[in-house]
Order: structure tokens, then sequence, then C-alpha cells
């Protein structure tokens, strides 16, 4: 068995209708174009590629949460379940990922936490948007989603995509969880937990909901 990470992922509706994912919508969101752009600048005047070190960053961040998702599998009684090919990585990638990885086990041996799902795929039929949460779970009892970043700090961007995969858990199973980001350190090795209040994830949705909008009318000046 392989995960999403194997290909790209697609989303459709219960009608057959292909649409976005939370994060193409999300790419919309003006406040990280001016950051985007420091940082480029920042790394050209440093001598590197900012291309290529953006794809490193991406490699890091696609392993971590592959061996995530490996060990939850495992955890949920499924240790056949592959979620990547380790050598399609290199040595230096698959090591940096691991230090995060291992701030998740490190998270995790302080947790109070009974597995559901990992890599949950679902469809807002009513919005028309997909969108793949990382980990269903009780955490303190409460069913919550989870969301793994491996950047540096948990920026508005990531909020507004908990907002949107809280909306998609609640308009399939009509009940509304918990929201969590997770961010798993690849400097120190540390997770650093940041739960996400009710009303601030409600917020968030509705930023969602009008990048969404964005992305269709754009689409209609095609």
């Amino acid at each position: 068995m392989v995960s999403k990470f194997s290909s790209h992922q697609r989303y459709t509706t219960s009608a057959g209708k292909i649409v976005p994912g939370a994060t193409t919508v999300i790419n919309l969101y003006g406040d990280n174009k001016g950051a985007l752009m420091g940082w480029m600048r920042k790394e050209c005047l440093a001598g590197r590629d900012p291309y290529k070190v953006r794809d490193s960053a991406a490699d890091i961040g696609t392993v971590a949460h592959a061996l995530v998702e490996e060990h939850v599998h495992k955890a949920l009684g499924n240790p056949d379940f592959k979620a990547l090919d380790r050598l399609e990585y290199s040595p230096m990638t698959m090591e940096v990922a691991e230090k995060a990885f291992n701030a998740y086990l490190h998270w995790e041996r302080n947790a109070n936490i009974e597995y559901i799902r990992a890599e949950l795929q679902l469809v807002s039929d009513e919005h028309k948007y997909g969108g793949t949460i990382d980990i269903v779970a009780k955490l303190n009892g409460k069913i919550t989603i989870m969301d793994l970043k491996t950047s540096k700090g948990v920026y508005p961007d990531h909020i507004i995509q908990i907002g949107a995969y809280r909306n998609l858990y609640e308009e399939k199973f009509e009940e509304r969880p918990e929201t969590f980001i997770l961010q798993l350190s690849k400097e120190d090795g540390l997770p650093h937990p940041h739960p996400i209040h009710a009303d601030k994830a409600t917020y968030a949705f509705e930023m969602f909901k009008h990048l969404l909008g964005l992305y269709y009318l754009r689409d209609k000046l095609k």
C-alpha cells in the first residue's frame, strides 16, 4: 500500500467535478508574497539559489510527513504501509527529515493521543474544494485534526489551511473537531505545539472562503 506522496493528489466532488486543493487556493493569499520576495533576495545575496533551497526544504517536509504517516499507520495496525521510497531522496534530506520525525516522536511520548486516521482525503461538495488532513486522533479525549509543519514558524496561511480542513471534516462527519498544528523543528529537533482556538479557526475559514471565491473568479478571466 502506497500513500499520496507517490503521485499528485486530485480532488473530485461526488458529481465528478475536479476541484482545487486547499493549499492551491491559499497560494492566492497576498501576505505571503512580500515575505517570499524578501527571503529570495536574502538567499541571492548570500550566493545561494533560492529555488534549490526551496525545493530542498519541500523534499524535507515531504519526507518528514511520510515518516510520520508510516508511523501512524503502524500504530493503527498496518505495519506494511509504505509512504515513500527512501532511495529517491539524498542522505542529507533523509537526515534532516528524520530529525523532524524525531521531534514528532518526542511530542508523542508526552501526548494523550489515540490515532483514528492518517492522511484523510476529503472533498466539499458545497464549497467545491478538497484537502488532506495529516492526522485525525483523539487528543486528550477530544476528536482533533492535526496538521504537521516543518517550517520555522506557524504563519497565517497555516491557520487558514487548518480552518479549511476543519470545515471539510465537519461537512463529512457532522462533528466539529478541535484543531491543532504541530511544528516539527528541523533546527533544534523539538516539537512546538500550537492548539488553534475554535474562534480563530472560524475566522480562518471565513478568509478561506474569500480566497476560494477569488480562485473561481480568476478562472472566469482566463
